[in-house]
């Protein structure tokens, strides 16, 4: 049996459900589940959208600021956008990182009758 699943980044766009089985066996059977993000069509994105809670996932710090920097300065395969990433914090401002600058936006909160 296998003590060590590895499973590259873009597999993601294949197969998702395939991933979510071997991680959860890995989890149950104590094996040890490996994954990179590192993929090559991380290059080619000019737009980064994720939550607080996926993008804190990858990182060591839980500054949600300072992650969109840091995604927003990887490195690109075209330099004709620049790479802008986009986190949803909930009712909690929209952080935007674009250009070595991060901006917040307030979340407007809708009432209780407008929302489903």
């Amino acid at each position: 049996m296998a003590k060590y699943f590895y499973i590259a980044g873009f597999f993601l766009t294949v197969s998702p459900d395939s991933i979510q089985l071997v991680a959860e066996h890995a989890a149950a059977k104590y094996k040890v589940f490996v994954m990179n993000r590192s993929t090559p069509f991380y290059v080619y994105v000019d737009f980064v959208f994720g939550n607080e809670t996926e993008v804190r996932t990858f990182s060591k710090t839980d500054d949600v600021a300072e992650i969109a920097m840091k995604i927003s300065e990887r490195p690109k395969a075209s330099g004709t956008h620049k790479r802008i990433t986009v986190i949803t914090q909930g009712v909690d401002p929209v952080v935007v990182a674009e250009d070595g600058k991060v901006k917040l936006f307030p979340v407007i909160v809708l009432p209780k009758e407008k929302t489903c």
